[in-house]
């Protein structure tokens, strides 16, 4: 495993004993579901939404107040990989774990509130991830950045449904079996492989909702 992989093991420790305090000190998170389809970007594909697969997956938030959110989740998905000799096409299944920002553009799930943006609210996020997957015999971790955009609604006082899609940078370009192929020696986002989430996400709120911070 490279520095990079050890130098994000270390962050994402550094992001857990962060979040810890909150966990135990917020009265407000929420427990969840996801699934929906993922694809992939790289050598092998060059198209948005192409080669769609089922994709599932559990989160937690943590409602800091009702602008920014901290969601942890993890992730299972299967990519389709065509062969170019035999024109075969491969599985390649990943798992993904990520910590994540949101920011809600309204005051979602206000009390006391009449306004109809107490219900509903888009969003963007972004924050780390670790994925793995195998390669041959090997299994191997790659960090990633993952990023992206959703809208949130709640159905009932403690019950919330959503949409998302998020894009995760791999810093591996050997995700769809293909290391580098045109031997570009520069650090950079030009040879690396790319994974797309697009998930319905459903959830329950959990403790007492008159602690939020203001």
């Amino acid at each position: 495993m490279s520095f990079s992989f050890y130098k994000s093991y270390i962050i994402g420790l550094l992001l857990f004993f962060v979040l810890l305090p909150q966990v135990k000190a917020q009265a407000s998170w929420e427990i969840g579901v996801k699934a929906g389809t993922t694809f992939y970007l790289g050598d092998k594909n060059s198209s948005l939404f192409n080669e769609f697969n089922p994709i599932y997956g559990g989160f937690m938030r943590i409602n800091s107040n009702y602008r920014w959110v901290t969601k942890v989740q993890f992730a299972t998905g299967t990519i389709n990989l065509q062969s170019d000799a035999t024109q075969r096409v491969l599985k390649q299944r990943y798992v993904d774990f990520s910590v994540q920002e949101e920011f809600n553009f309204f005051e979602y799930g206000m009390l006391n509130s009449s306004s109809w943006t107490r219900f509903f609210s888009p969003y963007i996020f972004f924050g780390i991830g670790l994925g793995s997957y195998t390669e041959g015999n090997y299994t191997i971790f790659s960090p990633n950045i993952p990023f992206g955009i959703g809208v949130k609604y709640k159905v009932l006082p403690r019950i919330n449904i959503g949409l998302e899609w998020s894009m995760h940078k791999l810093f591996s370009d050997a995700f769809d079996g293909v290391n580098n192929p045109y031997n570009n020696k520069e650090f950079g986002w030009t040879n690396k492989d790319w994974y797309s989430m697009a998930t319905f996400m459903l959830s329950v709120d959990i403790g007492n909702k008159s602690s939020y911070c203001r």
